[in-house]
Protein backbone atom coordinates (compact mmCIF):
# COMPACT_ATOMS: atom_id res chain seq x y z
CA UNK A 1 0.00 0.00 0.00
CA UNK A 2 2.98 2.32 -0.05
CA UNK A 3 2.31 3.16 -3.70
CA UNK A 4 -0.95 4.98 -2.87
CA UNK A 5 -1.00 8.72 -2.12
CA UNK A 6 -1.41 9.83 1.51
CA UNK A 7 -5.18 10.47 1.14
CA UNK A 8 -5.83 6.88 0.06
CA UNK A 9 -3.70 5.09 2.62
CA UNK A 10 -5.53 2.99 5.19
CA UNK A 11 -6.17 4.57 8.62
CA UNK A 12 -3.93 2.00 10.28
CA UNK A 13 -0.95 3.25 8.28
CA UNK A 14 -1.57 6.94 9.01
CA UNK A 15 -3.54 7.51 12.24
CA UNK A 16 -3.52 11.31 11.76
CA UNK A 17 -5.48 11.10 8.52
CA UNK A 18 -8.69 10.44 10.51
CA UNK A 19 -8.13 13.57 12.60
CA UNK A 20 -7.44 15.62 9.49
CA UNK A 21 -10.67 14.41 7.88
CA UNK A 22 -12.66 15.22 11.01
CA UNK A 23 -11.24 18.73 11.10
CA UNK A 24 -12.06 19.31 7.45
CA UNK A 25 -15.61 18.02 7.93
CA UNK A 26 -15.97 20.16 11.08
CA UNK A 27 -17.51 17.37 13.15
CA UNK A 28 -17.37 18.76 16.67
CA UNK A 29 -19.68 18.96 19.65
CA UNK A 30 -22.52 21.46 19.44
CA UNK A 31 -21.50 25.01 20.16
CA UNK A 32 -23.73 28.02 20.71
CA UNK A 33 -23.67 30.49 17.87
CA UNK A 34 -24.29 33.42 20.18
CA UNK A 35 -25.16 34.06 23.82
CA UNK A 36 -28.81 33.68 24.74
CA UNK A 37 -30.04 36.82 26.45
CA UNK A 38 -31.93 36.80 29.75
CA UNK A 39 -35.07 37.85 27.90
CA UNK A 40 -34.86 34.98 25.38
CA UNK A 41 -34.07 32.49 28.13
CA UNK A 42 -37.10 33.68 30.10
CA UNK A 43 -39.35 33.48 27.05
CA UNK A 44 -38.27 29.89 26.45
CA UNK A 45 -38.88 28.93 30.08
CA UNK A 46 -42.26 30.68 30.30
CA UNK A 47 -44.11 27.46 29.44
CA UNK A 48 -42.17 25.20 31.83
CA UNK A 49 -44.13 26.04 34.99
CA UNK A 50 -45.84 23.14 36.75
CA UNK A 51 -49.52 23.34 37.56
CA UNK A 52 -51.46 21.54 40.25
CA UNK A 53 -54.05 18.84 39.60
CA UNK A 54 -57.53 20.03 38.72
CA UNK A 55 -59.98 18.66 41.25
CA UNK A 56 -63.73 18.13 40.94
CA UNK A 57 -66.56 17.02 43.20
CA UNK A 58 -68.66 14.00 42.30
CA UNK A 59 -72.33 15.07 42.05
CA UNK A 60 -73.67 11.92 43.75
CA UNK A 61 -71.25 11.45 46.65
CA UNK A 62 -69.74 14.93 46.91
CA UNK A 63 -66.30 13.33 47.01
CA UNK A 64 -63.34 15.31 45.70
CA UNK A 65 -61.43 13.56 42.91
CA UNK A 66 -59.06 14.27 40.04
CA UNK A 67 -60.96 15.35 36.92
CA UNK A 68 -61.63 12.61 34.34
CA UNK A 69 -60.72 9.92 36.89
CA UNK A 70 -62.86 7.48 38.85
CA UNK A 71 -63.28 8.30 42.55
CA UNK A 72 -61.87 5.87 45.12
CA UNK A 73 -65.45 4.70 45.75
CA UNK A 74 -65.85 3.77 42.06
CA UNK A 75 -68.04 6.68 40.86
CA UNK A 76 -67.57 8.57 37.59
CA UNK A 77 -69.91 11.32 36.35
CA UNK A 78 -72.45 10.45 39.04
CA UNK A 79 -72.68 6.74 38.18
CA UNK A 80 -71.00 3.85 39.97
CA UNK A 81 -68.64 2.30 37.44
CA UNK A 82 -66.58 0.00 39.67
CA UNK A 83 -68.37 -2.02 42.30
CA UNK A 84 -66.76 -2.70 45.67
CA UNK A 85 -66.29 -6.33 46.74
CA UNK A 86 -67.83 -5.53 50.17
CA UNK A 87 -71.43 -5.39 48.88
CA UNK A 88 -73.37 -8.69 48.66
Amino acid sequence: MDFLPNEQQSPTKNPFSILAKLKTLEIYNGRTKSKVSRSRRGQRRSHDALTGRTLSQDPMTGETHIRHHVTPDGFFKGRQIVSNGDED
